[in-house]
């Protein structure tokens, strides 16, 4: 299948990118749940955040609309969906509460129904590292699905003006250039 593609200047989604043309041309990916790997990363957030917004969460957002899959996979399965629209649906009617406190009873039946969502992985984390760290995880996984929805966004705009001529504006790549 040609391997990885290299026109990938950082690593970031070549193996996803890899196993969407192995499914494409008709193999199975099997997961082998014994074989364990750790990534030896030392992360601290403005490292992680960078990573994860410029190296996966663009750049796998581009190879969904080229390839045109939003299978029920990996990231992409509709529990994940919904619970970045809830993040969204959060912030703005913790926004909201500012002016109308009535708006903070909503956004705890949203944070609950979100939390509900996404009980299987706390679950997961109380039992491999305890019932603190689970909780303590709790922020970063709402910021995960914050960022993960706005480079979507972002993402999808990229896709979109790709094609569009952009003389007098500036780059796309320009604008990310000097965000990171």
């Amino acid at each position: 299948m040609g391997g990885f593609d290299e026109n990938y200047c950082r690593p970031c989604i070549e193996d996803i990118e890899l196993g969407y043309r192995l499914k494409e041309a008709g193999y199975q990916i099997r997961l082998c749940k014994n074989l364990q790997v750790k990534h030896l990363k030392c992360w601290r957030p403005l490292s992680l955040l960078k990573a994860e917004f410029f190296d996966r969460a663009l750049p796998w957002t581009q190879l969904l609309l080229r390839c045109r899959r939003l299978d029920n996979d990996l990231n992409l399965q509709w529990s994940s969906r919904l619970s970045a629209i809830l993040v969204y649906l959060l912030v703005i009617t913790l926004f909201a509460a500012v002016w109308q406190v009535e708006f903070l009873g909503i956004a705890i039946v949203i944070l609950l129904f979100w939390l509900w969502l996404n009980a299987s992985v706390y679950r997961f984390f109380a039992e491999k590292r305890g019932r603190l760290f689970a909780i303590q995880t709790i922020p970063w996984h709402l910021f995960y699905y914050f960022y993960s929805g706005l480079a979507f966004v972002i993402g999808t705009g990229q896709y979109l003006l790709a094609g569009l001529p952009t003389k007098g504006l500036p780059g796309i790549k320009k604008i990310a250039i000097f965000i990171r």
